[in-house]
């Protein structure tokens, strides 16, 4: 026999192998329709299923799926794109939380989840001044400053 022969009955025998392989696999355990997990979505009644019979298990991609509805449902907490409503103010509950220092176009700061520059407000307060240690707030004529905590 020479090579080619024998290479040409390796692959036959390695093709049938794989189609024995493919089709010959482990039959799918049907899922008893009372285990699905089946929630409403927004007020609207689940539909009911098209076709009598077994049920397929859910797929990694519909779990993946259904987190994410559940963290759609879940509070998000403060809109971002709604205006700030830091009205009443007390200085106690202004936090500095950095700044974004530079000589040449001045500073910005970041407090109680804003930023704002020299001349912006925050609550009843002006921001005077942003230096690279400290903010200073103006109410009226009175003067208070802002120092990163444990800077006090």
């Amino acid at each position: 026999m020479d090579k080619q022969k024998k290479q040409l009955i390796i692959v036959g025998a390695l093709v049938l192998v794989l189609v024995v392989s493919v089709f010959s696999g482990q039959k799918k355990k049907p899922v008893k329709t009372d285990e699905l997990k089946v929630e409403p979505q927004s007020g609207i009644a689940p539909k009911p299923p098209l076709a009598v019979g077994p049920v397929a298990p859910v797929r990694p991609e519909e779990k993946k799926m259904n987190a994410q509805l559940e963290r759609a449902k879940s509070a998000w907490g403060r809109d971002p794109f709604s205006e700030p409503s830091d009205k009443g103010l007390q200085v106690g509950q202004l936090q500095l939380k950095g700044i974004s220092f530079d000589k040449i176009k001045g500073g910005y700061a970041f407090i109680n989840n804003e930023i704002v520059k020299k001349g912006d407000t925050i609550g009843e307060y002006e921001v005077a001044e942003i230096d690279k240690n400290r903010v200073t707030l103006k109410k009226g004529n009175q003067s208070f400053y802002l120092v990163f905590p444990g800077q006090e």
